[in-house]
């Protein structure tokens, strides 16, 4: 009975540690949010600049979206993704945490790699 009593702390504040990443990368996201996007009446739209420098050179199949909404699509589903972590109901696991750890990094190394571009070819 008493390691039961022993665990349960330790599995509650590895939970608070997970909804931590969580709720740290969805911080990182938001401040993300006004250099890469601008508020429209329906949602965000990813910033002109940028938008040309992620489609340059891509011309992509006719009728199909270009790469930079694509990309702004993957951004705004991982943003709602980064909600999951301080809210009742949810339960977030080491395994949750380490995999928005991972698309948050990746995502935002992709953005600086185009703002390098950007300051580049200004």
């Amino acid at each position: 009975m008493p390691s039961v009593l022993v665990a349960r702390p330790d599995q509650q504040r590895g939970t608070r540690r997970n909804e931590e990443v969580v709720t740290k990368c969805r911080k990182s996201f938001e401040a993300l949010i006004p250099l890469v996007a601008t508020q429209i009446s329906s949602g965000y739209t990813m910033t002109s600049q940028l938008a040309s420098i992620i489609d340059s050179g891509c011309t992509g199949r006719e009728g199909e979206l270009p790469k930079s909404e694509r990309i702004e699509h993957i951004r705004q589903k991982i943003w709602k993704l980064l909600h999951i972590g301080p809210h009742e109901g949810y339960t977030v696991t080491r395994k949750d945490a380490e995999y928005v750890l991972w698309l948050s990094l990746s995502t935002i190394r992709y953005y600086a790699m185009q703002f390098n571009k950007l300051s580049e070819s200004s």
